[in-house]
């Protein structure tokens, strides 16, 4: 199947030509709107003049800067490009100017007449009118002051330009009016009120730079102030021991303290041991012997007593016998002595004890006493802390109190000092004033930009047009041979009572050509099928005119099948009634009374009858099969005219009995989508195509070769 469209890598420079050559009446036409539009500007455009103003800015930065600019803390720093640009562009500082100048709309828009020519003036003037009428009607009548002064200003904003070299600190204004005196006018008094700005901003920075100092001063000053009371709290009065004394004492007393704890511990565990001992034997001598116990006179006396008691109980033992009364007496009298010894013993242990609780007490109470010196020394060292951090607060804000003070009177000094900010280099003069060539760059513009957009649309217009003009689109689109162009001739219509053939020498040529293709290529094709999309595309005429050229050199027959409109039985007077095509199908007549001999053109022709109804259904016959293959075997060539191919499926019916088929096509007629389906439809019953024949072409310059190229060969 084909498809419809131009592919992208087919078009050429040619086809793109072809393509605008088709719609140069749009080109044409907007190259005319153009130039008008172009030449109105031309004549329309006033000059306009620019005056230009030079100023060299931060000098003092330049010259080693201000002490003021140079303050890390201070509100004296100097101000970017970008900044100085946006305050001359300010409406305020051009308001200002406004004001000096008495400015207003009127002046800033007061146009100089340029010199029209006279043949062109009343035009100008008529569309002038027209435009000020228009204007006036879509204006608002009233006003507000402080809307003109708006304005105004913005106008001015649109006429001024600025740039800047920010390596050498130069800004350069400037201003384009339609007047040289005001252009250079306007420029000075924007740049003399820069300056003045600048001056305020100076003074007005100072003025800050030294009320922060000032502030700064006092701050500091109540800060030390501050401090030193703080100071005074932490080191107490003038008779108070030094901190430093006091942790002294502290460490000492904590180290002697730390040692008594320490030495009583260790005799607490000792006598712990002992006491543990004691508690575990029953042996006086054993107990006697613990350094727990301390030997008295009592305990000693009680001791020999005893031994005395034993000695005498041994004696009396081996006297006496143990159940002597003198015996039990001795007995008796030992156990009470030792009985004694033991509560001597135990008065002794009661008063170690009490003296053992009495120490536990004094170590509980060192160690309380040693936690508390701990805690003491701790805010000791906390308060020498803080001392030393507000010793040292104390020192800072007295050398930044004494550093701010001799900032603020280098300041006061140097703020009596005129600092030169900004400084204008060059005036504008009015002999410098440049006069600008605007009105012929635009006319130029309008002119240039014109004409793509004209040739820009007429090859849009070109390419969205889905009609077919030439031979190279035609072949693109329908890969077919175009066997010929026929270029437009006068109407073919009769005049008088018979059609009127063309005479043209270039339709007959191409004429020519086409039966020499069709003897040369296409000599076994003896029926050939001529078709169209639509009506009124040229079908009949060249139907008639390639069977009067055939006719020259060969046994020629023209069939019309087109029943509904009967182009060429009408065209060539058959009479009405006669018999035809519909008739020999029906078998109501012979072929010898149907066919009418055409003896002046030298071609046969067979009508459509008289049988006009389902003509669909006759073409589709056998009998139709059988009539053709009859009259071929008396006819070297048969031209088939058929009905349209895209209204009428008859000439389909036809084509699939033809040897070949011819397709004509309208120069800017015959759309490209109807012919791609006519042809899909074709191919779809294997019709053979044979080519395409293109009609209504514009052939003037190759008329013109032609009839040189005659009249040279006749001389």
């Amino acid at each position: 199947m084909r498809e419809q469209g131009i592919n992208n890598d087919e078009i050429n420079l040619l086809e793109i030509f072809s393509i605008i050559n088709n719609k140069k009446w749009m080109f044409f036409i907007l190259i005319l709107i153009t130039s008008f539009i172009s030449s109105y500007i031309y004549y329309e455009t006033p000059e306009t003049y620019t005056s230009s103003v030079n100023i060299q800015v931060n000098l003092n930065k330049k010259n080693g800067g201000s002490i003021l600019d140079e303050l890390s803390f201070g509100v004296g720093r100097s101000n970017s490009f970008g900044s100085e640009l946006e305050l001359i562009k300010s409406r305020n500082l051009l308001s200002n100017v406004v004001d000096v100048l008495k400015l207003n709309k009127d002046i800033l828009e007061e146009k100089q007449k340029n010199h029209i020519p006279d043949y062109i003036k009343t035009t100008l003037s008529s569309i002038n009118s027209v435009l000020s009428k228009f204007n006036k009607s879509i204006s608002i009548n009233e006003i507000k002051e402080d809307y003109i002064e708006i304005r105004t200003t913005k106008k001015l904003q649109g006429m001024l330009s600025i740039s800047y070299s920010e390596s050498g600190g130069f800004i350069t204004i400037s201003i384009t009016s339609y007047n040289a005196e005001l252009s250079k006018n306007i420029v000075n008094t924007i740049a003399n009120t820069y300056i003045q700005y600048k001056d305020r901003e100076v003074d007005l920075s100072e003025e800050k730079t030294l009320n922060w100092l000032s502030g700064e001063l006092r701050n500091i000053k109540n800060d030390i102030l501050r401090s030193e009371s703080e100071l005074k709290s932490l080191s107490g009065s003038n008779d108070s021991p030094n901190i430093k004394i006091m942790m002294g004492l502290k460490e000492d007393e904590l180290n002697t303290l730390s040692h008594d704890i320490k030495r009583l511990k260790e005799k607490l565990n000792i006598e712990e041991v002992y006491f543990k001992k004691i508690k575990e034997t029953k042996d006086t001598n054993i107990i006697l012997d613990s350094p727990l116990i301390n030997t008295t006179n009592e305990i000693e006396r009680t001791k020999g007593l005893i031994s005395s008691s034993e000695t005498k109980l041994l004696e009396a033992s081996f006297k006496y016998g143990p159940k002597h009364p003198n015996y039990k007496i001795l007995n008796k009298n030992l156990e009470n002595e030792k009985n004694k010894l033991k509560t001597q013993i135990e008065n002794q242990l009661n008063i170690k004890k009490s003296i053992f609780e009495v120490e536990k007490k004094k170590l509980k109470t060192l160690q309380q006493s040693l936690t508390e010196i701990k805690l003491e020394l701790k805010k000791l060292n906390q308060s020498e802390d803080i001392y030393l951090d507000k010793l040292r607060e104390v020192e800072s804000y007295r050398n930044l109190y004494n550093m701010t003070l001799k900032r603020f009177q280098e300041s006061q000094s140097i703020s009596k000092i005129k600092s030169e900010v900004a400084r204008v280099l060059d005036y504008a003069l009015l002999i410098d004033v440049k006069k600008n060539n605007n009105r012929y760059i635009k006319s130029m513009l309008t002119l240039l930009v014109g004409g793509i957009i004209s040739l820009f649309f007429s090859l849009l217009l070109g390419l969205l047009d889905q009609k077919i003009y030439n031979k190279s689109s035609l072949e693109n689109i329908t890969n077919l041979a175009v066997l010929t162009a026929l270029p437009k001739t006068p109407s073919s219509l009769n005049t008088s009572d018979s059609f009127q053939f063309s005479t043209d020498k270039i339709y007959l040529e191409s004429l020519y050509r086409l039966r020499t293709q069709l003897r040369s290529i296409h000599k076994d094709k003896k029926i050939i099928s001529i078709a169209s999309t639509n009506a009124k595309e040229g079908k009949s005429t060249t139907a008639l005119h390639l069977a009067k050229a055939l006719s020259e050199v060969e046994k020629t027959l023209l069939i019309d099948i087109d029943f509904r409109r009967q182009s060429i039985t009408s065209i060539l007077n058959i009479p009405k009634g006669k018999p035809g095509l519909s008739d020999i199908i029906m078998k109501k007549s012979k072929f010898s009374q149907a066919i009418t001999k055409n003896y002046k053109e030298g071609f046969d022709v067979l009508g459509v009858g008289n049988f006009l109804d389902h003509p669909n259904y006759l073409l589709s016959s056998p009998m139709m099969k059988q009539s053709l293959d009859h009259l071929s075997k008396y006819y070297d060539r048969i031209i088939i005219e058929t009905p349209p191919a895209q209204i009428f499926s008859d000439a389909e019916s036809v084509s699939k009995l033809s040897d070949g088929l011819i397709i004509i096509v309208k120069s800017g007629h015959t759309r490209k989508k109807e012919l791609i389906e006519i042809i899909n439809n074709f191919e779809m019953l294997k019709v053979d195509i044979l080519g395409t024949i293109l009609t209504k072409i514009n052939f003037s310059s190759q008329k013109k070769h032609y009839n040189k190229y005659i009249q040279e060969k006749i001389a």
